[in-house]
């Protein structure tokens, strides 16, 4: 913590390693529980709050670490500005508390608290807030560097809500992790209604948003509990915010959080709203591939556009992939692949045919599309675009057999029908793959 004027070590310091300052009883047996862990004399834990730390401190020397209680201090931060005056450079002060309140924490930390820690608390809890502190600053990059020895990053977006966008971002996380067998993370970044969680049939997590605000607070332990798991190999990061509470998304948040991802996963798959990726030149930059999602209307084609020169704006070296989404719900209202293709200015890559059995069954099943259960019965179309060849089959619709994206094909043996449709588009993002 940050103290004012440094003090000089004199016979009565309290030590230089730890000393805690406990409320209550609950707590400090948590916190006797580290300090035997740790070796840390049980001596060093008191009753008292940062009123009676900021007494019994004042005269000596303190600890290289303190865990102190705000307790009923009627005026936290004067306190804690109080407990600044008297603190040693290169002190590491972890407060705890009762009160839940992001912008409680980010005025403590702006007085040089290393973290506040919210009653009740885990020994892990206490362990990792110390020792975020600890660690060695690690070197920052520019944004648009790719770096080697983290996973490959895939951002879906739509050019507006509602035409599968989500639905592809699942099924494409979902192909890399079941059949490729690769550690994958998948981040809905729509806050307030993002269908991730809902289409698996889980409960979205609560640490989302915190992680967004408090970026900083990230770590192995932070990520553990803010994820849910859908196998051992996916594992999903979604909120449910109020709607009373518009959550602003910070660039540097959302890409601090996106590279802790890259840094524990081999592949993350980010679904980002239209209106979210346009603040979002950091998350752009950083893409392996963005694929974007559009419809086959007028008003698909002007914002596909829109979007696809905006991410070649920022990224020029980032691959794009357009995927027409929905083909044939609205036959008098679409365009066809032909005249769309023509006004976009470049071919489209996949066209994923509307099939309302197939949803309807899966959005029962709470199972992605890509799992075949769902009993509908389409002949499929390869997709030369996919690197090497490999690609599997997509349906076709009347409007893609006049198209050109290649022959019609049979499905590969033993493959599901409906999971093919997605197979091509997990081929072309992750076509890293070794």
């Amino acid at each position: 913590m940050n103290a004012i004027a440094p003090k000089h070590m004199n016979e009565g310091a309290l030590g230089n390693d730890f000393i805690a300052f406990i409320a209550d009883e609950v707590t400090k047996a948590t916190v006797g529980m580290l300090a035997m862990q740790k070796g840390w004399p049980e001596e060093r834990i008191m009753i008292g709050g940062i009123l009676e730390a900021i007494e019994r401190l004042k005269d000596v020397a303190t600890p290289s670490r303190m865990l102190i209680d705000l307790g009923e201090a009627e005026d936290p931060l004067a306190a804690v500005n109080a407990l600044a005056e008297i603190c040693e450079p290169g002190s590491h002060v972890v407060l705890l508390g009762s009160i839940n309140d992001i912008a409680l924490y980010r005025t403590l930390t702006e007085f040089g608290v290393d973290d506040y820690l919210v009653k009740p608390v885990s020994a892990d809890q206490i362990e990792a807030a110390f020792a975020r502190r600890e660690l060695p600053v690690e070197p920052q990059t520019t944004r648009s560097s790719k770096i080697d020895d983290v996973g490959d990053l895939y951002v879906v977006t739509g050019v507006r809500g509602g035409i599968g966008a989500s639905t592809i971002a699942l099924n494409i996380g979902w192909i890399l992790a079941h059949e490729w067998d690769r550690n994958v993370a998948l981040a809905d970044l729509d806050l307030q209604f993002g269908t991730a969680s809902l289409m698996l049939d889980l409960e979205p997590g609560t640490g989302l948003l915190e992680a967004l605000a408090n970026p900083d607070r990230i770590d192995d332990l932070f990520m553990e509990r803010a994820i849910v798991r859908e196998s051992e190999k996916l594992a999903l990061l979604s909120a449910e915010e109020p709607l009373d509470h518009s959550p602003h998304l910070d660039n540097d948040s959302v890409e601090i959080l996106t590279n802790r991802l890259r840094r524990s996963f081999d592949r993350v798959v980010i679904d980002v709203p239209r209106s979210v990726l346009c603040g979002q030149s950091g998350l752009v930059e950083a893409a392996t591939s963005v694929v974007v999602v559009t419809d086959l209307s007028l008003a698909g084609l002007r914002d596909s556009m829109r979007l696809i020169d905006a991410v070649i704006t920022v990224a020029p070296t980032t691959e794009v992939v357009l995927v027409a989404s929905q083909v044939g719900i609205n036959p008098k209202g679409e365009l066809s692949i032909k005249d769309f293709e023509a006004g976009v200015g470049r071919s489209i890559d996949f066209s994923l045919p509307w099939d309302q059995k197939a949803i309807t069954m899966a959005a029962t099943a709470a199972k992605p599309l890509c799992t075949g259960d769902n009993g509908s019965e389409h002949d499929c179309q390869t997709t030369p675009c996919a690197p090497k060849g490999v690609a599997r089959c997509a349906r076709p619709s009347r409007h893609m057999r006049r198209s050109r994206l290649g022959p019609r094909c049979r499905p590969r043996a033993g493959l599901p029908r409906d999971r093919t449709q997605f197979s091509g588009i997990s081929r072309r993002v992750n076509a890293h793959l070794n």
